[in-house]
């Protein structure tokens, strides 16, 4: 007699009304629980490609709007140059803020875009326009680029996240308040904040271990007895929550900075940033695709020059060892790194010694993946009021990201019945950023 791929023991009774039981837990749990079924098709197809070729994304976000003029484009002399100097880099002819010179040695790893302009992307902290490269629709809620990455770029047969969000506070996270997008809560972040490891990892004391294991037994036998015969990105999403979650408390450890080699710790140092930068590339070593470090308080109105001195003394001293550290581990060639922000700040300095918001004429940089190590794209005027050469949209850059990770950025979902580009289809990649 064959057996019953649900049957315990050598009781055919049995193994009818075990497999009766298990159907009607299966009818209990899912008829009291809300699939969030995805309304977009996705091909797994055409991105296992770019999935073997083992892409990943780190994205250092400096919340509250970084100064251009005081990091990748000085000034210095001009009445809008504040009163720090620029100097050379290993870039031959590049020069950027004194504030930076560990980052200076390290400007052939790195390229610059001195022309961004996103004054028509939303109001002032509300990030979005820079996170989904285009402007908002009120029809379809776009996904940002680190979700798009984290979609395309998942390893769906790994239990460790797809995309982690690494943030010192809650505050400046506007971008991050936005309800779900399309691609649905998959790709959303997991969000560790203040350095702390993952909530809820631990087993219940009063469960055992083997208790614990027969009940995840149990629930995986539940779910492939329901399975059969049905499909949708919801159950897949059911399932693939429970999996991750396994595999979250299984790699507890990979989120714990303080198991870091001693050697990493006594170099990162003690400061919030470098703490979450060290986090971040062991995140990257053990497989995760895309990690968000971000750095806030850079919302300097008032005293802008005290304020970014050890804004920018944290930066140059993480960021120049994470590149480093991923050069040296042959990382880099296959690791998109960017350091963006919601706007830059204006050149004119008010009665406070401040700079306010401005979108019109700022800078971010790139590094990895193909991107040429001291290259400049764009340039302002002498005064930095005003870009003169190469304006860069939002749309541009996400253009940019996508061809370094090698995504095709005219690929589409299907939202409802609407097919959506991956990326604006209007804009190109900066094609000069490339070797």
């Amino acid at each position: 007699m064959a057996q019953h791929p649900y049957r315990y023991c050598g009781s055919r009774e049995h193994a009818r009304s075990r497999r009766s039981f298990l159907g009607g837990i299966a009818s209990t749990m899912f008829c009291g629980v809300t699939l969030a079924a995805d309304n977009v098709l996705l091909s797994e197809a055409q991105a296992a490609e770019v999935r073997r070729q083992g892409k990943q994304v780190f994205i250092l976000y400096l919340g509250g709007g970084a100064s251009q003029l005081e990091t990748w484009d000085p000034k210095p002399g001009r009445p809008t140059g504040g009163p720090y100097g620029a100097i050379p880099t290993s870039a031959p002819g590049v020069q950027i803020g004194e504030l930076l010179p560990k980052l200076a040695r390290r400007m052939h790893h790195m390229a610059i875009v001195r022309s961004l302009d996103n004054s028509l992307m939303g109001p002032d902290h509300d990030g979005t326009g820079m996170s989904i490269g285009r402007r908002r629709d009120p029809f379809v809620q776009y996904p940002t680029f680190a979700e798009i990455a984290a979609q395309e770029l998942g390893r769906r047969d790994t239990k460790i996240p797809d995309h982690v969000e690494l943030q010192m506070t809650d505050v400046f996270r506007y971008e991050s308040k936005n309800p779900p997008s399309f691609l649905g809560t998959a790709v959303q972040p997991l969000v560790l904040t203040g350095g702390k490891r993952p909530e809820n990892l631990d087993r219940l004391a009063e469960i055992s271990g083997l208790d614990h294991g027969d009940r995840e037994a149990l629930r995986s036998l539940v779910s492939r007895r329901f399975e059969q015969g049905r499909q949708g990105a919801g159950l897949q999403g059911y399932n693939r929550t429970f999996e991750r979650m396994r595999g979250l408390m299984a790699s507890d450890v990979l989120f714990d900075v303080d198991k870091s080699p001693q050697k990493d710790l006594e170099r990162y140092g003690t400061s919030a940033l470098a703490r979450h930068c060290l986090l971040g590339r062991r995140l990257l070593e053990a497989g995760v695709p895309v990690v968000k470090v971000r750095h806030t308080w850079w919302d300097t109105h008032a005293d802008n020059f005290e304020g970014h001195r050890p804004l920018c003394a944290e930066l140059d001293h993480a960021l120049s060892l994470l590149l480093q550290d991923l050069h040296d581990r042959s990382m880099l060639e296959h690791t998109l790194v960017l350091t963006t922000s919601e706007f830059g700040r204006t050149p004119e300095i008010s009665s406070e010694l401040g700079r306010n918001h401005w979108p019109r004429a700022w800078s971010v940089t790139l590094a990895g993946c193909g991107i040429r190590g001291g290259a400049v794209v764009g340039a302002t005027n002498s005064d930095g009021t005003d870009i003169t050469e190469r304006r860069v949209s939002p749309a541009h850059l996400h253009q940019t990201y996508y061809r370094a990770l090698g995504i095709d950025p005219r690929k589409t979902y299907t939202v409802g019945a609407r097919p959506v580009y991956l990326a604006d289809e209007t804009a190109e990649p900066i094609l000069e950023l490339f070797s």
